[in-house]
């Protein structure tokens, strides 16, 4: 088997929380060998939740060793200089000025170690009005503009994941991936800076296009008018998407399937020439609401079959049983294939054909 693209390379992370860890997790997942640096007390996404290993914690430090130093300790100091030395990344997302304080900035440690590549994530940037002020996920979100093209103003409230603090990581791992290539070239490391801002500004860049192209300002209602996409409620109380972007064929596609009382034609009202695009969108609306309020998620009707193992949607209701995600099983269930036929692979490789 090929070695992981960066094996070879080492990485020493002292991030906490979720930006830092993410990029490190990245490149530990492409084979390099992340050393994380906590505090004695540990990084406080650990016990987010209890115990020492929260699911946040867990979710962004995979594949990584761990040492814990007293950076107000000489011998500690003595042995974080010594990593960073034999270090080809190094990455923290302290405020600006926190890492020189602690004798951790990019200055000394690119001293130490002039092909090191030197990752700082912050909020606002190392200069600006904003610089020295902490940031959050929906911090970076709200001031970015991400949220005014997500949020439904009707009812506006955070919904799912951190998404500035992954993406924010994620640019982190690109532009520390896009530094190595240049060290490769010119056998020195650089200074890779990374804001939140920045990053969750550049995510989104495409409502800033359509605002300097168009002069219109975005809203949360674009992306389902111009990609005709739907989130619709069913019989048994759940959700299902569709996504109808090439609106002639997905709709010619879908509608004969959908087991609507009148599919045995194509409804004149979602395609007539003389409606308006607004009044066609609200027929289309109409009818999908229709039949999707009709079928069950575990029924054919949408072209899917219920997961393995799954319960039957019938018997259940959201008041008497806790739902898994229409995901979940399908996922676990591909995971474990996934899984058995790549033991079956390398053992078969060794010689024993049997998977473990």
């Amino acid at each position: 088997m090929a070695p992981a693209a960066l094996a070879g390379i080492r990485v020493v992370e002292q991030g906490t929380f979720i930006t830092g860890p993410c990029a490190g997790m990245m490149l530990a997942d492409l084979g390099a060998d992340v050393i994380k640096i906590e505090s004695p007390e540990g990084d406080p996404y650990r016990t987010y939740q209890g115990g020492q290993y929260s699911p946040h914690f867990q979710a962004y430090n995979r594949n990584k060793r761990s040492l814990a130093l007293d950076m107000k300790q000489a011998a500690d100091c003595g042995l974080f200089a010594a990593l960073v030395r034999e270090a080809d990344v190094y990455i923290q997302n302290f405020r600006p000025g926190t890492a020189e304080r602690l004798g951790a900035g990019s200055a000394r440690l690119q001293e130490l170690n002039p092909r090191l590549v030197y990752c700082s994530i912050s909020g606002f940037g190392s200069s600006g009005p904003y610089r020295d002020r902490p940031s959050y996920d929906s911090v970076a979100q709200a001031l970015s503009g991400f949220l005014s093209v997500v949020v439904d103003y009707r009812r506006p409230q955070f919904l799912g994941p951190a998404l500035a603090d992954a993406i924010t990581g994620l640019y982190a791992a690109q532009g520390i991936l896009a530094a190595l290539v240049q060290r490769g070239r010119s056998g020195r490391g650089c200074h890779v800076e990374v804001s939140m801002l920045e990053a969750m500004a550049h995510f989104a860049v495409e409502p800033f296009a359509a605002y300097f192209a168009l002069g219109e300002t975005p809203t949360s209602a674009d992306r389902p008018r111009l990609a005709q996409a739907y989130i619709l409620h069913t019989a048994d109380e759940r959700l299902i998407a569709i996504h109808l972007s090439s609106l002639e064929k997905f709709w010619q596609g879908w509608w004969p399937r959908s087991r609507h009382p009148s599919s045995a034609a194509i409804p004149v009202s979602t395609r007539a020439s003389g409606a308006s695009p607004p009044t066609r969108r609200c027929a289309r609306n109409s009818t999908l609401a229709s039949c999707a309020s009709r079928s069950r998620i575990g029924s054919n009707v949408w072209g899917r079959r219920t997961c393995p193992g799954r319960p039957s949607t019938g018997s259940t209701t959201p008041s008497t049983s806790r739902r898994q995600p229409i995901w979940a099983s399908w996922c676990r269930s591909t995971i474990r294939t996934v899984r058995v036929t790549r033991c079956a692979r390398r053992c078969s490789s060794m010689g024993t054909g049997r998977a473990a």
